[in-house]
């Protein structure tokens, strides 16, 4: 048999006999294979007799030449003697030692064991040749198991880590994004106390335009500065109630996050008939309701104030006309309102940003469940491995211990034929 037909022989019964898709290769096999003709040859070598010469007046005698050398036998010295003369000796490496006699320079016989060889010229009985594919298949077993297997572990288990690692950078992005809400909150309540500040410097310009000859200014005059002075206070109204508004939401959201940590502590309480937890959650649900109305409600006050802007505006510039002994004063009005506008815009600006950032960080948050699936995933590959291994090393345990038995000299009979079961991964 060659090592090709014992490969082939192998693979029937590792049930790895689709090209292709192999589980083991021909090198992984060929090893297996050389493993089990070397285990064979420790109990069972293939038998040689050679001759070498002694040499004269020594004990040592050199077999170096005797290669891939299991065991030695006997020695036959002198040689052809009736009956056989077999001397006592020991070996050490390369040399032979014989214990009794000197040499003499003639030839001795040195009965050894060889090393088996598996291919065109096959040393290995016929009878045995189903025994070294029973070797075979139990090293091929054992490999998989011990080293493949495990690498499909500790690759599946890396997976798994990475996974997660993009979960805690996902967290971490949602977190950012959290922060940088919180942050724009700041930065809108110090646009709109800039707004406030600027509108209030136009009510004191517009004073001053009203003030300034009083006694010359006709009735219309008088009644579009008033107008207009009456629509910046609304707007101030206007902002103020936004403000009021605004500071309600820190509050709801303060709230809501309470109810959740207080349902979190029923999270693992038995309640009988009652869910807490869960009516904790509602309740930080409705906070976030109530919040959410807030802010729609800030909104309304922010373009109310616009709209008071833009009618100040008007009544400034119809005043402006009648008017321009107090043009500078009404002129300044016009910039402070014009700022504090700019001021509302970007108070609105800001609010959108805001809303991005939570959006955001809700995106964030969903994307971690896809990578939790993903580690969930890689660890049960993980594991599933775990079990093939486990069960490939029991059926290599079991089979390599019949095949160490049926190499015992004292073993009477082999059997030749031997099932095996591969579970699938």
């Amino acid at each position: 048999m060659t090592l090709a037909d014992m490969r082939a022989l192998v693979r029937i019964d590792l049930k790895d006999t689709v090209p292709g898709s192999y589980r083991w290769s021909d090198d992984d096999l060929d090893r297996a294979i050389g493993r089990a003709v070397e285990e064979y040859s420790k109990h069972h070598p293939d038998p040689q007799k050679s001759t070498i010469a002694t040499v004269d007046g020594s004990q040592d005698i050199d077999i170096s030449t005797l290669t891939s050398r299991v065991s030695v036998d006997k020695v036959e010295f002198p040689i052809d003697e009736t009956p056989k003369v077999f001397e006592a000796f020991t070996v050490y490496t390369d040399t032979l030692t014989l214990t009794d006699t000197d040499g003499d320079g003639g030839n001795c016989y040195i009965y050894w064991g060889k090393m088996h060889v598996l291919g065109a010229a096959s040393t290995i009985p016929t009878k045995d040749e189903q025994l070294i594919a029973l070797g075979a298949v139990a090293f091929a077993l054992e490999a998989y198991a011990d080293h493949t297997l495990a690498e499909k572990v500790q690759a599946a288990l890396e997976l798994a880590a990475t996974a997660l690692g993009k979960v805690t950078g996902q967290v971490t992005d949602a977190e950012t994004a959290l922060t940088n809400a919180a942050a724009v909150a700041t930065d809108i309540a110090t646009q709109l106390t800039s707004a406030t500040t600027q509108l209030t410097s136009a009510a004191t310009a517009i004073a001053t335009a009203i003030a300034t000859g009083a006694g010359s200014i006709d009735e219309a005059i008088a009644g579009y500065l008033a107008s207009a002075q009456t629509r910046i206070d609304a707007a101030v109204t206007n902002i103020t109630s936004a403000n009021t508004a605004i500071g309600n939401i820190a509050a709801r959201l303060t709230q809501a996050a309470t109810d959740l940590t207080t349902g979190n502590a029923y999270m693992d309480t038995a309640n009988t008939g009652e869910d807490v937890a869960g009516h904790w959650a509602e309740y930080a649900g409705r906070e976030v309701e109530i919040a959410q109305g807030y802010n729609r409600e800030a909104d309304g006050y922010l373009s109310e104030a616009a709209q008071n802007l833009d009618g100040a505006r008007a009544q400034l510039g119809m005043a402006a006309e009648l008017d321009k002994k107090r043009n500078a004063h009404i002129a300044a009005g016009g910039r402070y309102v014009d700022v504090a506008g700019g001021y509302i815009s970007a108070a609105s600006e800001l609010n959108k940003k805001r809303q991005a950032y939570l959006d955001a960080a809700g995106r964030y948050i969903a994307s971690t469940f896809s990578f939790i699936q993903e580690a969930g995933q890689h660890q049960r590959n993980a594991n599933q491995y775990q079990d093939n291994s486990k069960a490939l090393a029991s059926q290599a345990k079991t089979k390599l211990a019949k095949f160490l038995k049926e190499l015992r000299p004292d073993s009477i009979q082999r059997r030749l034929k031997f099932s095996t079961f591969i579970p699938e991964e």
